[in-house]
């Protein structure tokens, strides 16, 4: 394929197809594209081989004196691969050099014989973000290591950024044997959204930063109902109405029950509103039965601007008068004929001034469209469009 592209002369950049033959280890393309092409400048080949481990390519290059202009970093490249024998290698057998970063990446993935070698053999050291990279995703081998090795120390967020990732042996080591004073702002807040009642109770028992109304809020919006129970049980800062609000929006159903029966915060007319908007009909009826807020015109509105779901609007329709003066807006996309009609029938208002859109292959819509006095104003690839006549 790449010689016939070349042959036809529909490579736009040959330099770019050097770079990633070089990224993909692809030694035979490289070769036909040097030695039969001719093609001299290779651009950051070295680099992109170095970055994946391809050893044999780097090789290649290194003969033909084809180095990439960030040559100087290829070694922190190599290192981001986790290869220890491409790292040696460059180090041996070229000039490439390397800064802090290469120590910090290989740290970050784990790789703690590549750490090792480079503490033992190289100068550049790390930096924090060594320990910060190794924690946030794991590897608790390489932050021990560098604990004991190492002197630059944790990056403030470190912790942080393990909450938020779930991985509660690595908290523990960090709080027991790191004395930095990290930023935990907001971390029980995080666990609670996530719904990982485990870091949230070690904060609660072993740390004293404490959460917000955001917890709880976060913990029913997203359906977490033992983490919203643990919370009233053991926490005191309890949450907003955006808590049942939000529990219904997303139809969490139990949620919004055992806030109706245990909070007193309540909710606002959102909660149907938003609720409805979602399709969620059971939440919609329980609302109505144990809620007295009742809604807005806004229910419809965003129903029929998302699911478009008849047997909501039905209900509330015939439910929630106050809902009943609701505007589809400039333009309204429509998919199926029955929407239109229930529409015409029984609010008639929601459309005037209103373009409908319709997918052009909607054959049967555009059809009944022609027959019930509606107007095609303009067609494009997608869509076209009606106006009442």
């Amino acid at each position: 394929m790449i010689i016939f592209l070349f042959e036809c002369n529909l490579v736009q950049d040959p330099v770019e197809v050097f770079q990633t033959a070089a990224a993909r280890g692809h030694l035979h393309i490289i070769k036909w594209l040097y030695e039969d092409k001719g093609i001299l400048n290779t651009g950051d080949a070295f680099y992109f081989a170095a970055e994946n481990g391809h050893l044999d390519v780097l090789k290649y290059l290194n003969e033909k004196e084809q180095r990439a202009d960030s040559y100087h970093v290829a070694l922190n490249a190599a290192a981001g691969s986790g290869s220890l024998e491409t790292v040696q290698w460059l180090h041996y057998n070229t000039r490439a050099g390397c800064t802090y970063r290469a120590m910090d990446v290989a740290a970050g993935m784990g790789h703690l014989e590549l750490v090792q070698w480079l503490h033992d053999t190289r100068t550049e050291g790390c930096s924090a973000l060594a320990m910060y990279y190794a924690a946030r995703n794991g590897h608790l081998e390489t932050v021990k290591w560098l604990h004991s090795n190492r002197s630059e120390g944790c990056h403030v967020l470190t912790m942080k950024r393990v909450a938020e990732r779930g991985n509660l042996e690595m908290i523990k080591w960090l709080h027991a044997n790191r004395h930095e004073t990290f930023n935990l702002d907001g971390v029980m807040d995080a666990a609670a959204a996530l719904g990982d009642l485990r870091i949230l109770q070690w904060f609660h028992e072993n740390r004293d930063e404490g959460c917000s109304t955001f917890a709880m809020d976060q913990a029913a919006e997203n359906g977490h109902l033992e983490v919203v129970k643990w919370l009233h049980e053991h926490r005191t800062e309890g949450c907003t109405q955006r808590a049942m609000n939000d529990a219904a929006i997303n139809g969490h159903l139990e949620v919004v029950k055992w806030l109706h029966l245990n909070r007193s915060e309540g909710c606002t007319t959102l909660a149907i509103d938003g609720a409805a908007g979602n399709s969620h009909l059971k939440v919609v009826k329980w609302l109505r039965c144990h809620r007295s807020l009742g809604c807005t015109p806004l229910a419809l509105e965003l129903l029929f601007s998302k699911s478009r779901r008849l047997d909501t609007a039905v209900f509330l329709f015939s439910e929630f008068p106050e809902c009943r003066t609701f505007h589809l807006g400039p333009v309204f996309e429509v998919a199926w004929v029955e929407i239109v009609q229930w529409l015409l029938e029984r609010a008639p208002s929601a459309l005037e001034g209103c373009i409908l859109r319709v997918k052009a292959w909607n054959w049967h819509v555009c059809e009944w469209l022609e027959q019930t006095n509606w107007r095609r104003v303009s067609t494009d690839s997608i869509f076209s469009f009606w106006e009442r006549s």
